[in-house]
């Protein structure tokens, strides 16, 4: 089925996966296929610059650069330290080593505040805990993240929210009856684009996204993965974490794999393969 009619019937002999993904996929399925690979510019001063992070017990010692335009793909097995890095470089957990520059600078103290004030943005790996109020309206969560822009002084003005929260619906391609209809009504895929928009809403340079095509359907993935590369084509940078190894290559154009707290590799180009990623994680 694809919105809400049966696209076909197949004997279960025909019925292998590229077949299934791409009925239900129709029009997006070459979003399913490896793109084309992006040129990105990394010869000048990354955007954020991470050099022997260490959150004990999980993360050890983590260094990367990340380049505007860049979607860097963080993997690695459960418990490998994805969300504590995120989580550290958002400024939620203090850490115990190693330094985060942005644009050349290092941070002293990053907290969430500060680092907010930086342009960095984190979308939770929770997203029904987490990453949405559920009662409150779209329109509400897109504008959570800064209510300086929608206000005059400390009154939030809802014409200005109204108008806000329709740019970001349009752009982001959310599916809501209205801007003011509750974000849990709206479907997994589009609860998460909202839970991305409120940081385009705060004007946030770097995004770091944790599981976002988490518990969404294939189609509501495909249109993630182009909203992300879309997002960096505008001069975003962003990190992509999944534990789905498989969709790291359809959507970064670099990534760095995690075991046992530290880097394991690091792929681009030819040799970023869902294979490759794989064997990375687990090798011993």
């Amino acid at each position: 089925m694809r919105d809400g009619r049966i696209v076909d019937t197949v004997d279960v002999g025909d019925a292998d996966t590229g077949t299934i993904v791409s009925l239900m996929l129709g029009d997006t399925a070459r979003a399913a296929e490896r793109p084309p690979e992006r040129n990105v510019d990394r010869d000048g001063t990354p955007l954020l610059s991470v050099r022997g992070l260490a959150v004990p017990p999980k993360v050890l010692d983590v260094s990367f650069d990340l380049h505007a335009g860049e979607v860097l793909g963080i993997g690695g097995l459960m418990g490998s330290g994805r969300t504590e890095v995120l989580r550290a470089l958002a400024g939620f957990d203090p850490a115990a080593h190693g330094t985060i520059s942005v644009e050349g600078r290092e941070i002293a103290h990053p907290s969430a505040a500060v680092m907010k004030r930086l342009g960095i943005g984190m979308t939770p790996e929770d997203r029904k805990d987490e990453g949405v109020v559920p009662l409150l309206g779209v329109d509400e969560n897109l504008v959570l993240s800064k209510f300086s822009t929608v206000s005059s002084g400390p009154t939030v003005r809802p014409g200005r929210v109204r108008k806000a929260a329709e740019r970001l619906i349009e752009r982001l391609s959310i599916a809501t009856a209205s801007a003011r209809t509750p974000i849990v009504n709206l479907s997994g895929g589009n609860q998460q684009k909202a839970v991305i928009g409120r940081w385009l809403h705060a004007g946030s340079r770097i995004l770091l996204l944790d599981e976002p095509t988490r518990g969404v359907d294939v189609q509501a993935k495909a249109e993630i993965y182009r909203l992300v590369r879309e997002l960096a084509d505008g001069g975003a940078a962003i990190v992509f974490v999944s534990g789905e190894l498989e969709e790291l290559p359809l959507v970064c154009d670099r990534v760095l794999t995690l075991r046992e707290g530290r880097v394991a590799a690091e792929l681009t180009g030819a040799d970023l393969t869902t294979d490759s990623v794989l064997s990375a994680a687990m090798a011993a």
